[in-house]
């Protein structure tokens, strides 16, 4: 039965090799897009776990009419 499968599938490949190359690329760069944003997330998940007692470093920042963002100067200390 399995080996029917394949043979079929095989002649699909042979007849339509431009659409195989269509969903084969697709697929590959979807798998590839995958991967990439999944070594995003863990990379972002171990940002500053180095430190000892990590879970309780906190961000201060403060908005001013600048677009950028700021530590207060007594903070900074």
């Amino acid at each position: 039965m399995f080996k029917n499968y394949l043979t079929v599938a095989f002649r699909n490949i042979r007849r339509n090799k431009a659409i195989t190359f269509i969903n084969l690329s697709g697929f590959a760069v979807g798998i590839t897009a995958c991967i990439l944003i999944t070594f995003w997330i863990v990379d972002e998940f171990k940002y500053d776990k180095f430190h000892k007692k990590s879970d309780r470093i906190y961000r201060i920042i403060v908005f001013e009419d600048t677009k950028q963002p700021r530590t207060p100067h007594p903070m900074a200390m």
